[in-house]
């Protein structure tokens, strides 16, 4: 390195350490000079970080995937080192070499912790210096009661969220959910007391990225989601998958049919964008990766060996959100809102089943549940809609899968129907979870 590049270098370095006290405190503070609510993951990484400067060294190496826009950057000669160091690096995956150094950082000293977060998932875990030595922790899109608590600072009922997991998915029968969900409907009545409805509307819009709760105009909010989608696009994709200029100029295309579709047809999507199945595929393999999109495969499918078309959900409703509201969309009002409703309960699904190993797939049938979970305890079918919900799909599903229960989750109230062994939660409910 020249000694021009090495002066440079080094005041940019002095830049940052001057600007990073400011910088901290506006992450920390609100414009009122408040402490900002903090996040459940914040209080996982306190804990980690915590352990480490008791003395315990057995986790050292902290990697934080996450959709873009999730909020990891809020949260995130070295052998003679006496007193414990840590070393937060954000988006580190555009260093091609990022494993391989902190691998013989993380080798040569006890001392040091590092907390490391990147946009694309598989380019933090896949990479074997980093799976054998790392513990992962996920940030996924802020749930309703963290936007709640970020936005008025009303903090969620202890333990509630738990009871409610375990009343929806490890009841062994429809009557011992719908008991467990009644022991706890007076504490979800409290925490609705002073909570607007239509923060649910807001929620399922943009509050799953805490950078949008803050802003007021609406047109704002959806063109910041909008440029957030065009980054994924320039930057990210091209770090994980290389396409022809064509073809990359198509994936803007591609998440907007997602956006207006329900269940994707590869060969007549193949078509309509004049690009190859197999290419198609790959494009949305990579938009997977990028965590922008949740693929659900059909029920009874191997994943290697899909026959039946695949459904594709936003990982955050924000981003179909801002296709019908700041784009345009083909969709009638109350389908796209069953839509971005859809995005939402994947969202919490998919978060659940992943932490407990649970397979998360739907019905391809016409007619088919939107959701159906397995566990080792048994299947659960789950509909999902906006306005009065009939039993019509999860009965179906119910019955074809010998589902122990089913879920109907929408506007309705709070029933049990014995005879089929339905539940209907509103979204009062399940939003909690």
């Amino acid at each position: 390195m020249n000694t021009e590049r090495k002066a440079k270098l080094s005041e940019f370095v002095r830049d940052q350490i001057t600007q990073g006290a400011f910088r901290t405190r506006a992450y920390i503070f609100n414009d009122r000079g408040e402490r900002n609510p903090q996040r459940s993951m914040f209080l996982r990484m306190q804990k980690h970080l915590r352990n480490f400067l008791a003395g315990d060294s057995a986790i050292r190496w902290l990697v934080m995937p996450g959709l873009r826009g999730a909020g990891k950057t809020a949260i995130g000669n070295f052998e003679r080192l006496e007193e414990p160091l840590f070393l937060f690096l954000d988006e580190v995956q555009y260093d091609n070499r990022w494993a391989g150094f902190l691998k013989t950082v993380y080798d040569r000293t006890r001392k040091v912790c590092i907390v490391a977060t990147g946009s694309s998932a598989l380019m933090l875990n896949v990479n074997a210096d980093v799976a054998r030595r790392a513990v992962s922790e996920t940030l996924y899109p802020m749930s309703f009661t963290e936007f709640i608590k970020i936005k008025h600072g009303k903090y969620e009922q202890k333990s509630l969220g738990i009871e409610l997991r375990k009343a929806l998915l490890e009841s062994p029968s429809a009557k011992e959910a719908y008991d467990r969900l009644l022991a706890c409907e007076q504490a979800i009545k409290q925490y609705w007391l002073n909570i607007d409805r239509q923060e649910i509307s807001h929620y399922m819009n943009y509050g799953t990225l805490p950078y949008m709760v803050a802003l007021k105009n609406e047109a704002l909010v959806y063109d910041q989601i909008k440029k957030s989608l065009e980054r994924v696009v320039s930057v990210d994709i091209p770090q994980i998958g290389r396409f022809r200029p064509d073809v990359a100029s198509k994936f803007q295309m591609l998440l907007y049919a997602i956006a207006d579709s329900d269940q994707i047809s590869l060969n007549s999507l193949s078509r309509t964008m004049e690009i190859g199945r197999p290419t198609l595929m790959h494009m949305l393999n990579v938009l997977e990766q990028t965590e922008t999109i949740t693929r659900i495969y059909p029920h009874g499918s191997h994943r290697k060996q899909v026959r039946k078309p695949s459904k594709y959900l936003f990982t955050s409703p924000a981003f179909r959100a801002m296709y019908f509201r700041f784009i345009g969309s083909t969709q009638q009002k109350d389908i796209y809102e069953g839509k971005l409703l859809e995005d939402t309960v994947g969202l919490y699904l998919g978060r659940l089943c992943e932490q407990r190993e649970v397979s998360l797939t739907y019905d391809s049938a016409a007619g088919g549940a939107d959701f159906i979970i397995r566990d080792d305890g048994g299947v659960i079918a789950v509909e999902v809609g906006m306005g009065q919900k009939g039993l019509k799909q999860v009965i179906q599903t119910a019955k074809k899968v010998k589902a122990k229960y089913g879920l109907v989750i929408s506007s309705s109230g709070f029933k049990y129907d014995e005879e089929h062994s339905i539940i209907s939660i509103p979204l009062e409910f399940f939003l909690l979870t």
